[in-house]
């Protein structure tokens, strides 16, 4: 999975709890071997280039037969044919790999294996941290409406921060919670206690 597709699709941890837990196991479950070895074998460019709006428009009838019922037949078949395309590109593969083990069964074929799975869970950390950032910025936006005074706003902040910390669901948990509490003339204990 892309960085760019991981950032962008952050706001999907306000429905999924699991957000980063899912992508970790995506990176390391067995698909992305056989992701792998369909992707060794290449045909020529121009049974490519035949190849590749053929599989996308099958791609979108089985898309289109799921969503409407009244068209799952076509669903159905479209289902078919592409797990017929990828039964035959992952045995061409196998073939091709068992034809020439010599050329990949090496450390670099290992490297090219592995690095994408590293640099996508390394990206995890980042990723998780700008959600934290996101959120934060999002609460404290809301607090700045309710809060007008600055010094008790910099308070607020600060007592937020100390107790929800880096823990997203704890710091989304607060945002309807400070909608509900917080008003202009709440106290520096009311505060504390909306908080806790």
């Amino acid at each position: 999975m892309t960085a760019l597709v991981i950032l962008f699709n952050l706001q999907d941890t306000s429905e999924n709890k699991n957000y980063f837990k899912d992508i970790l196991f995506q990176n390391i479950q067995f698909m992305v071997i056989i992701e792998f070895i369909i992707n060794i074998y290449s045909f020529s460019f121009w049974i490519e280039l035949i190849f590749i709006p053929v599989f996308v428009l099958i791609s979108f009838l089985t898309a289109y037969g799921e969503y409407y019922p009244e068209y799952k037949k076509v669903g159905e078949i479209g289902a078919v044919i592409l797990s017929f395309i990828g039964f035959t590109l992952f045995t061409l593969s196998i073939i091709h790999i068992i034809k020439s083990i010599e050329k990949y069964a090496n450390a670099v074929e290992l490297k090219i294996f592995l690095l994408p799975i590293i640099l996508s869970i390394a990206f995890i950390p980042f990723a998780y941290m700008t959600a934290i950032y996101m959120e934060y910025e999002v609460l404290f936006a809301r607090m700045k409406i309710f809060l007008p005074n600055k010094k008790l706003l910099r308070f607020a902040k600060r007592r937020l921060f100390f107790k929800k910390g880096l823990r997203l669901w704890k710091i989304k948990s607060m945002t309807p919670i400070i909608v509900k509490e917080f008003f202009s003339g709440i106290s520096k204990d009311e505060i504390k206690t909306v908080i806790k």
